[in-house]
């Protein structure tokens, strides 16, 4: 059977205290008080201690480096605004979905046999003149 131990909010408070106090630091409160779980102590420090004591995430980058991550964001919005241009532009020209449909049943139809000639039946020049479903097959 599994032994639960609750420790009072004055005891909490104590070994925060002395650790905040660099009395003692982490391991040395859980073997002097004999504290099990390794974060119990750090729960304590959360809730009612400074956070500067947890371990925190430093992250360390050049210069221009959110630039750069700013300037690929833009490039992939770009490369997928490209990319959803042309697929509807293949639905629209191509598979004849320019028209007004009469419900979104049939629409939703319609597209899910573009989509199967797109993948299935639309040979492709930058495949070689393959079918997606003949290039992944292969």
């Amino acid at each position: 059977m599994r032994t639960i131990i609750r420790y009072s909010k004055a005891f909490q408070q104590k070994v925060v205290s002395e650790i905040e106090s660099g009395e003692i630091n982490i391991c040395k409160a859980q073997s002097l008080y004999d504290i099990k779980g390794g974060s119990t102590i750090q729960r304590w420090i959360r809730k009612l201690g400074k956070n500067h004591l947890l371990a925190k995430i430093i992250r360390v980058e050049m210069k221009d480096e959110k630039d750069k991550i700013k300037e690929l964001e833009k490039k992939v919005k770009q490369l997928e605004s490209a990319l959803a241009e042309r697929v509807n532009g293949i639905l629209k020209n191509e598979l004849i979905l320019g028209e007004t449909l009469i419900s979104y049943k049939v629409a939703k139809v319609m597209v899910k046999e573009a989509i199967d000639i797109y993948n299935k039946e639309r040979l492709h020049m930058s495949l070689d003149y393959m079918t997606p479903e003949q290039v992944h097959a292969s």
